[in-house]
């Protein structure tokens, strides 16, 4: 997605340089929620669309604050935003 987002950015289309970014940082944050990863941190399979991890309480901003990612998270944003954009 980033790569698609790059090529966006650099034909000045902001709007699906954006678009693609959001669905890159959306796949950082799920690699980080203890509702997309099993005990042993590995990725759990995509029920599809709809699913509701949140609202059956497997996924939490509290969950993601207690597991300690979330300077990490923010650098991995940040990195991803610069590679696309090339500008804080």
């Amino acid at each position: 997605m980033l790569g698609h987002a790059r090529d966006a950015a650099q034909a000045n289309d902001r709007t699906a340089a954006l678009s693609f970014l959001a669905m890159a940082l959306h796949q950082i944050m799920d690699s980080y929620s203890p509702a997309h990863a099993d005990e042993n941190g590995n990725p759990r399979a995509y029920p599809g669309p709809g699913h509701t991890f949140f609202l059956a309480g497997g996924e939490s901003f509290q969950k993601l604050k207690e597991s300690g990612a979330g300077p990490f998270i923010a650098s991995q944003i940040q990195t991803a935003y610069y590679s696309v954009f090339q500008t804080p």
